[in-house]
């Protein structure tokens, strides 16, 4: 990791990479396929640097195989890891699980069995999206 705060250079280069994904995730919230554009722009990201893959066992008794970055300064490491655990969630669902919360705008992944939730949290965005519904329904009375 980088020893202090990052540089402007570094911060726009992260501001990039997440307007890049918080794209990506609206399209697919939305349940439409990611662009030719949007896919090369994410292989770009993830296909930077060289990868070392290495198997390793799970707690529970499975495997994964974990992809680390070779090379690279931090920020490239980083933008590949980011990158690339946003490809990984899309690939492990379909449709994908990743949805974008009315309430705030916040990506999130849906981890309930019906894909149904709806907010990135219950009890903040949820909950006040049920009291502006409760006040609306109140006034109309």
């Amino acid at each position: 990791m980088v020893d202090g705060d990052p540089t402007a250079s570094e911060r726009r280069r992260l501001d990039a990479l997440r307007r890049l994904l918080r794209e990506l995730a609206e399209t697919v919230s939305g349940g439409d396929v990611l662009s030719p554009d949007q896919l090369r722009r994410l292989n770009a990201v993830i296909g930077r640097r060289a990868v070392r893959a290495r198997l390793e066992v799970t707690p529970a008794g499975g495997y994964l195989v974990d992809f680390t970055p070779v090379g690279g300064d931090w920020i490239e490491q980083q933008e590949r890891e980011l990158a690339g655990i946003f490809s990984s969630l899309l690939r492990r669902s379909t449709p994908p699980r990743i949805k974008v919360c009315p309430g705030c705008g916040t990506a999130f992944y849906d981890e309930t069995r019906s894909r149904t939730r709806r907010w990135c949290d219950s009890s903040t965005c949820g909950n006040r999206a049920r009291v502006r519904r409760y006040r609306r329904s109140a006034s109309r009375s």
